[in-house]
């Protein structure tokens, strides 16, 4: 999957009841060249280094590439980071690279 970033949620912290952790999760929202949007929740690291680099590159509207998603359909398709997702930013070609 590569579109282009069009929206990002502040970080936020989820507990996890079997483990009592707290991991931090941000949604992002992306959007192709028709305007259909799909939101895709970011999961730890992601959430936060990668999440604070798309912040940052907001304005810029940059190009997210994804790879290995974890699509759930419930009230809607919806889209979240799992251990092997890999994502680049601006990709110099439409296929990410593993």
């Amino acid at each position: 999957m590569c579109r282009t970033l069009s929206y990002l949620k502040p970080v936020s912290y989820n507990n996890r009841t079997i483990e009592k952790e707290t991991i931090p999760k941000r949604d992002i929202t992306i959007a192709d060249n028709t305007k259909k949007t799909v939101v895709i929740s970011l999961w730890n690291v992601l959430a936060t280094d990668l999440g604070q680099k798309l912040l940052d590159m907001a304005d810029e509207s940059p190009i997210v590439a994804i790879k290995s998603l974890r699509v759930y359909d419930f009230q809607g398709v919806s889209l979240s980071t799992v251990n092997k997702s890999f994502i680049e930013l601006n990709p110099n070609s439409l296929t990410p690279k593993n």
